[in-house]
């Protein structure tokens, strides 16, 4: 908790405007996921913050977080060499790295909705996700029933439809490609 009041303690230089602050620290509170105060290299690389800056343009990392881009931003800003950034080093130093030298307040504000944007259709997606494992478990849960059984002995599309959906379930290809399906177009 010192930590993310750090800044507190020390005086802000002349220049630094109160929006250039509270832009930073919004911006730093997104990006800090477990709320420790700091952040590390983890919790940026969970966030598309530095490709969507184009920090990451060519990136060399194809997805298997060994991104380049982010060890030069973490060795940027982390002045004390301790692999993680406080607040007063990302304050000091974030607007320059990440924004070419434009006041937080100007740039922040956009990555700010970007990444609440892309936070949101994370959340969104986990949900879904949990929705049709919920979905999947009660199709799974109606087989063998005294129901299901009567509707699979019926000459009509409801038993093509449950008959298709049980035997759907059953099937782990499916179901995931079912799933990605739900969560990518719902």
């Amino acid at each position: 908790d010192a930590a993310k009041h750090s800044s507190a303690l020390l005086p802000l230089e002349p220049e630094t405007d109160p929006t250039d602050l509270a832009a930073a620290r919004d911006l730093f509170e997104i990006l800090d996921r477990d709320g420790s105060g700091t952040l590390d290299r983890d919790e940026l690389l969970s966030h598309a913050l530095l490709r969507s800056l184009g920090h990451c343009d060519g990136c060399t990392c194809e997805g298997i977080h060994n991104c380049r881009s982010v060890d030069r931003f973490m060795q940027e800003l982390d002045s004390d060499g301790d692999g993680s950034i406080t607040f007063l080093e990302f304050m000091l130093s974030a607007s320059r790295v990440l924004f070419g030298g434009r006041r937080m307040a100007e740039a922040g504000p956009d990555v700010i909705e970007a990444l609440l944007i892309e936070r949101g259709q994370k959340e969104k997606a986990k949900d879904l996700e949990r929705r049709f494992q919920d979905i999947l478990s009660t199709v799974r849960s109606w087989e063998d029933t005294e129901v299901s059984q009567k509707v699979l002995q019926e000459n009509s599309s409801r038993s093509r439809v449950l008959a298709g959906l049980l035997a759907g379930a059953k099937i782990p290809d499916l179901a995931t490609a079912l799933q990605v399906m739900y969560v990518d177009y719902f």
